[in-house]
């Protein structure tokens, strides 16, 4: 339910300022639904046979793992689409930098997203299985297997992250595992936080 919150409150702000790809969105939500499923269904029947260790062990496991790829600095960073290569990509787009004050072109190959696909389901499995909403296994599906810009990686994901959060909360509400005033008092948190965030971050036209 906060994963839900947060990908609400901040999505409309990445979307004004052109951030997420919803091609790539609409091309990875189908793997993250899935995953989501699988992995709510795994655990109602991992708390039910009263293993619930192996969650604990799961997520440290999960936390540990996308730190350590996602600080690991790739070999071929897209800044830019000569024309000759353009064709070789699926699925292109640009955003304005707004440290660098320039358009940044990026482009993801048909291999890169069948292997951002792999990733995603494994992303929607732990959303599912740990409640956490997938964004860790999101960045690297989006910035390490599709090799998207960080800020490019980390919009699209906070719309993917609403979507899975959705699909594993409506099973989780079904199993009785949510609790409504505690995710009352997390939304209300979350939307004060959201509002104080956004008045940081700079606007289309780099102000703050």
């Amino acid at each position: 339910m906060s994963a839900i919150s947060t990908s609400v409150m901040t999505s409309s702000r990445f979307l004004r300022l052109g951030l997420p790809n919803t091609r790539v969105f609409i091309a990875l939500c189908s793997a993250g639904t899935t995953g989501a499923i699988i992995g709510s269904l795994m655990t109602y029947h991992i708390i039910n046979t009263g293993y619930n260790w192996v969650l604990y062990l799961v997520f440290s496991g999960v936390m540990y793992m996308a730190m350590a790829l996602v600080i690991r600095p790739r070999q071929h960073v897209i800044t830019a689409l000569p024309v000759n290569v353009r064709d070789s990509y699926v699925i292109t787009g640009s955003y304005l930098d707004q440290a660098l004050k320039v358009y940044v072109n990026y482009g993801v190959r048909r291999s890169s997203l069948v292997k951002a696909w792999c990733v995603m389901l494994f992303g929607g499995v732990i959303s599912g299985l740990l409640g956490i909403g997938g964004g860790p296994i999101n960045m690297l599906a989006l910035y390490w297997a599709a090799e998207l810009p960080i800020k490019v990686a980390s919009a699209t994901s906070n719309l993917i992250v609403g979507v899975t959060a959705a699909t594993s909360g409506s099973l989780y509400w079904f199993f009785g595992y949510i609790q409504p005033f505690m995710a009352m008092a997390s939304v209300i948190g979350i939307v004060i936080g959201a509002n104080i965030a956004a008045m940081y971050y700079p606007g289309p036209g780099g102000q703050q």
